[in-house]
């Protein structure tokens, strides 16, 4: 990972795999004891202009899971993939849902169908309570897509919408 500006430098940064945790934000998820993540290695430099900023930052593997989730919210399968098996399913436009059937019980988990991270009370609680930058909490009844542009649109753009 190379950081190239200084707003950058958060205590959790969100990239295309995963998160990168500062100390800070490792001693925290330690000290208060968060399940359903461990730490991992990665390489981080900087460009020369932020030279003097602290790059003590771990990769943080989120392990927990949710088990059969497109099955158990009713989500609709959008592809699958014929060569690897990788399915796409339908997100909710606003709002989730978390069966407790499908919830490994960890603090932090992957919810493979819908590619996004939840976090326990328990996690919320600990991650604000240490004042760690760079990442939004959002209660699951509240969350919304950002991205969501309708089904029928949706469908659409990615060439799964016949037209008649």
């Amino acid at each position: 990972m190379k950081f190239s500006r200084k707003r950058e430098l958060a205590d959790l940064v969100p990239t295309a795999f995963g998160l990168l945790g500062r100390a800070k934000a490792i001693d925290c998820l330690l000290a208060s004891e968060i399940s359903g993540w461990r730490q991992g290695r990665v390489d981080v430099t900087a460009v020369p202009k932020l030279a003097t900023a602290a790059l003590d930052y771990s990769e943080i593997v989120v392990v927990g899971q949710a088990q059969n989730y497109a099955h158990e919210v009713g989500l609709e399968l959008l592809f699958a993939c014929p060569e690897c098996g990788r399915k796409r399913f339908e997100r909710p436009d606003h709002g989730l849902v978390m069966p407790a059937v499908c919830w490994d019980k960890t603090d932090l988990f992957w919810v493979y169908e819908i590619s996004l991270t939840f976090a326990t009370e328990h996690a919320r609680q600990a991650i604000e309570g240490c004042k760690l930058t760079g990442v939004r909490l959002t209660p699951i009844a509240e969350w919304h897509d950002p991205l969501y542009m309708g089904k029928e649109a949706e469908r659409r753009k990615r060439g799964i919408l016949i037209s008649e």
